[in-house]
């Protein structure tokens, strides 16, 4: 079993996984909404450079699919994502 494969020895193992996913990914959102818009985009960059450079269009799409239906991080909920079209981040100016 390698890191990053998603194999997990049980499903607890995969239940566990998801969990510690779902409280990062809660923090990460906060933090973001707090920051100031010029923060923000450097942030996000941060965060998606730390995805594997095979991963990060897929990865990102994903990330705009969600915001989609749950309002983006920065918490106004208008379904936008924090995607531009090539998949890379892109802050929201309000």
């Amino acid at each position: 079993m390698t890191a990053g494969s998603g194999s997990y020895a049980t499903a607890a193992g995969a239940g566990l996984a998801m969990k510690l996913a779902g409280l990062q990914v809660m923090r990460i959102k906060r933090v973001l909404a707090e920051l100031g818009p010029d923060t923000r985009e450097t942030a996000r960059r941060f965060l998606a450079g730390m995805i594997d450079p095979q991963d990060r269009e897929r990865v990102l799409r994903l990330i705009a699919r969600a915001d989609s239906f749950s309002g983006d991080v920065n918490g106004n909920g208008n379904g936008q994502s924090g995607a531009s079209q090539n998949g890379a981040p892109q802050d929201k100016m309000s």
